[in-house]
């Protein structure tokens, strides 16, 4: 597997004077923030015991620490929660050592299938949890130890499966004491889904009945088709399609929200009937209240089917935005806004960025030309004083844009908060 790390920047550091990289495998390197030089080479299996860790980190916006989701297959296949940090602002640049002083494992939780583990390039995390989904797409470990063993090379993609008569489970690992939140009940989605990003989580209490409730939004798909709908071949032919798939809406991602009831009664918890709608006090829980969305009359629920709690999302905004990225600052926390990208997805969102506005489930589009593709956003918060906090949506969407003409330059897009004007760009060559 490559180590080449041009995937993701892990954030552990918060003065940003140590940067890492990762890729899709145990590797991630220091990178310089001046030259942009890979530095030290670092080893997930070596630090932590890990084959693979989720290319997603994310830090805790109440005390740094960083939190995130690695894999092993030594005692069984699992997933381990763990955290690292929290590291002074300013401090010495983070190395070996430091990680591994501070690496600590919340919780483990084992695979539902023996020999495969599920796909986690993203997680979530609320101000109290942090939120796993495991999901039908897994690659098969034996496969890949037995290619390793006989020398055979094969793509990787030919060790990946997709199990559709198994739904997404969801875990919940407290970070205080690592107790994972699945003891009575297991929270199962009532339909597979596939899925790269996980947009945000949150906890809410409802005022009056002092219910407790976990709010997971999702960047979902149908199936996991749009992977192998993306070939260099198609791509380089400007296509974005395949022959197998189910439909055009197996390819097009589309954010759902995810309720979990919290305060749960045990045996005494009515089943065959939504608890969302005995429970939840819906004025700040979804599309301004818990009425059906705009986008296509879907309500959130949660309905108890003997040590199951199946879980119907609600959708707040239609197909055709990917990469969904929020306001750092607000990760855990209630949130208003995500961006995302259209990429060249056969919709309204095509070669466009939107902003979305989950309360009002409505999107603003940021389009210039038919020929850019927009990558993965970043948000810059307008800087403040210490202690002081903006709107959720004060500050720069930075966003990489692809020219597809030849020999065109691509460039970086600096927009403003209203997402109607560009305040700047710049450009690099090819």
């Amino acid at each position: 597997m490559s180590d080449n790390p041009t995937t993701a920047y892990l954030p552990y550091d918060p003065s940003h004077s140590t940067l890492f990289v990762g890729g899709e495998s145990c590797y991630f390197h220091h990178i310089d923030p001046d030259t942009l030089r890979l530095g030290e080479r670092f080893d997930s299996k070596e630090l932590f015991g890990f084959l693979t860790c989720s290319l997603h980190p994310l830090r805790d916006t109440a005390d740094g620490a960083i939190y995130n989701v690695g894999t092993s297959i030594l005692t069984g296949v699992k997933y381990n929660v763990f955290r690292v940090g929290p590291f002074p602002a300013g401090g010495e640049a983070i190395g070996k050592e430091a990680l591994r002083k501070t690496f600590k494992v919340l919780a483990t939780v084992p695979s539902r299938w023996t020999t495969a583990m599920a796909g986690i390039h993203s997680f979530g995390q609320t101000s109290k949890h942090v939120v796993l989904v495991e999901q039908p797409y897994v690659g098969n470990v034996k496969r890949v130890l037995g290619n390793a063993v006989k020398g055979r090379a094969e793509p990787m993609a030919a060790s990946l499966e997709w199990h559709p008569d198994a739904c997404n489970r969801f875990y919940l690992v407290a970070k205080a004491d690592g107790e994972v939140l699945q003891r009575v009940f297991e929270f199962l989605s009532s339909a597979p889904f596939f899925f790269i990003h996980v947009v945000n989580c949150y906890e809410e209490v409802c005022r009056s009945t002092k219910q407790s409730f976990v709010v997971v939004d999702v960047s979902c798909f149908e199936t996991p088709d749009s992977i192998s709908a993306q070939t260099l071949q198609q791509l380089r032919a400007s296509e974005f399609g395949c022959n197998n798939c189910v439909s055009d809406h197996a390819l097009l991602p589309w954010v759902q929200r995810f309720i979990l009831p919290l305060s749960l009664d045990g045996k005494r918890t009515p089943e065959g009937v939504d608890l969302l709608s005995l429970q939840l006090e819906a004025a700040r829980v979804g599309c301004a209240s818990n009425e059906p969305s705009p986008i296509d009359g879907s309500v959130a629920t949660a309905v108890r089917r003997g040590k199951q709690i199946l879980l119907t999302p609600k959708t707040l905004m239609r197909r055709g935005l990917e990469l969904p990225v929020i306001n750092p600052a607000f990760s855990g926390r209630p949130y208003q806004f995500y961006y995302g990208s259209g990429l060249v997805s056969q919709t309204g969102f095509r070669n466009s960025v939107a902003k979305v506005d989950v309360r009002a489930c409505e999107a603003t589009i940021f389009r210039e030309s038919p020929d850019f593709i927009f990558g993965e956003a970043l948000f810059v918060p307008r800087p403040r004083a210490e202690g002081g906090e903006g709107a959720e949506d004060d500050g720069a969407v930075i966003v990489p844009m692809t020219d597809a003409r030849k020999e065109a330059p691509d460039m970086l897009f600096f927009l403003d908060r209203s997402e109607e004007r560009r305040v700047g760009k710049e450009c690099r060559s090819r």
